[in-house]
């Protein structure tokens, strides 16, 4: 009996423990995601044409999407693009030609959970400024939370801000440095295109344009149109930028499979008059505005579209098909000379 009693008491203890630590954990991943940090900025990225020698005030929209109200800083950091891979580089300070023509109207500020405020970006770019100034305004926690742990936990949002400065002088230019597609030959859709341009002014450019699918260079009617930068990048002096194309409206087509990178073919019947096969031109008209008028610059390649698998499975049906008739004319054929055979006069000899 009394045995029993402490094995009762030990499998009550060891529950207790249990519960505590299961307890302690909800409570933990709890506070860990109470303390998440998470903002809704608008607009991104933010960019304005300034004059110099004047003030501008811009706005900047943040909404505290957090459950706890939030203390912010904000910030300004230089960044760079790298030449060869494209990416957006931030720097851990500003450069001070820029830190002293911008300010904040509150540099740090409060927002309770699931409100917004209006942020003032004072902007007074002095009589010899430059032509264009790209830099990062950030928006930080003004002190860094710390976990049960002892850790910190990181909270920062960067705004890519981009100003052009109206003066004399300034130039608005692009060059296409390469026009290429991922495939010179595809099996099926889409097809995939890259056009690389590079800022050869000294002020901030948005191209636009359009990707033109042909038959021929000269071709009046287009199979599709495709808009080129529809998301509305920008390129800022000195940088290179590459706009992604696809074409996608064909018969049948690889489609992606939700969020992941695997894709699969699909058989949209209701597209079946959008059979892909042959020769096809890609052309493209990007357009700048230089201050005065709209400048195109042109670009085009050739490539294929050769669904083989198909058109070796209607080879192999067209052989068999035309074996399959061979052989049924050529058995009606032999049928029929056996009849004619068979009803000629026989010469019996006396």
């Amino acid at each position: 009996m009394i045995q029993f009693r402490r094995n009762t008491f030990v499998l009550i203890s060891i529950g207790i423990i249990f519960a505590s630590l299961a307890i302690f954990g909800i409570s933990h991943v709890s506070s860990a995601q109470e303390e998440g940090f998470s903002l809704q900025v608008t607009p991104s990225p933010l960019v304005a044409t300034v004059r110099p020698g004047e003030t501008t005030e811009l706005e900047l929209k943040i909404r505290n999407t957090n459950t706890q109200p939030e203390t912010l800083r904000m910030g300004l950091r230089s960044f760079t693009v790298n030449k060869d891979t494209g990416e957006v580089e931030l720097s851990d300070s500003i450069d001070a030609s820029i830190e002293n023509f911008v300010a904040f109207r509150e540099p740090i500020f409060s927002v309770e959970a699931g409100e917004w405020y209006t942020q003032k970006l004072i902007i007074a770019v002095p009589e010899d400024s430059g032509f264009s100034y790209s830099f990062a305004t950030t928006i930080t926690r003004d002190k860094q939370k710390t976990t049960t742990e002892g850790s910190q936990i990181e909270g920062s949002v960067a705004v890519f801000t981009l100003l052009s400065v109206d003066k004399p002088g300034a130039v608005r230019s692009f060059d296409v440095t390469s026009f290429s597609s991922g495939k010179k030959v595809y099996e099926y859709l889409p097809a995939s295109f890259a056009i690389k341009v590079k800022n050869t002014g000294n002020t901030i450019v948005q191209p636009t344009g359009t990707l033109f699918i042909q038959r021929s260079s000269n071709d009046i009617s287009p199979i599709s149109t495709i808009p080129i930068n529809k998301d509305g990048g920008y390129v800022i002096p000195e940088s290179e930028r590459t706009f992604d194309v696809e074409w996608t409206d064909g018969f049948p087509r690889f489609e992606k499979n939700g969020g992941n990178n695997e894709s699969s073919l699909k058989w949209d019947f209701a597209d079946a008059s959008k059979f892909r096969f042959g020769k096809y031109t890609a052309k493209f008209v990007a357009i700048y505005d230089d201050g005065q008028r709209d400048v195109p610059v042109i670009g085009e390649l050739t490539f294929w579209v050769i669904p083989w698998k198909q058109i070796l499975l209607a080879v192999i049906a067209l052989v068999l098909m035309f074996l399959g008739a061979f052989y049924i004319i050529r058995g009606l054929l032999r049928g029929i000379r056996k009849k004619t055979k068979s009803r000629e006069p026989t010469n019996d000899s006396e």
